[in-house]
């Protein structure tokens, strides 16, 4: 149990770091950004579609999210 904790602390702590330089990356490069957002915007519809399917719901019309959503604090 110790040795799960200790494995989520340091991937925490390992991946603060390449999050802020992808991040980085996406704010230097217009070529990455655009890969960045359909990758997050492919993920959102991904999400809706299996949530909603659980849920029993009727598929609906899935709006595109804003791209300050896809990239946070940039």
């Amino acid at each position: 149990m110790a040795s799960a904790k200790i494995a989520t602390l340091l991937i925490r702590t390992i991946a603060k770091p390449i999050s802020a330089q992808i991040k980085r990356q996406a704010k230097e490069h217009e070529r990455f950004r655009n890969f960045c957002v359909s990758l997050a915007q492919l993920m959102y519809r991904t999400e809706v579609r299996l949530r909603t399917g659980i849920l029993g719901e009727p598929p609906k019309h899935i709006r595109p999210l804003s791209e300050t959503k896809y990239v946070v604090d940039l």
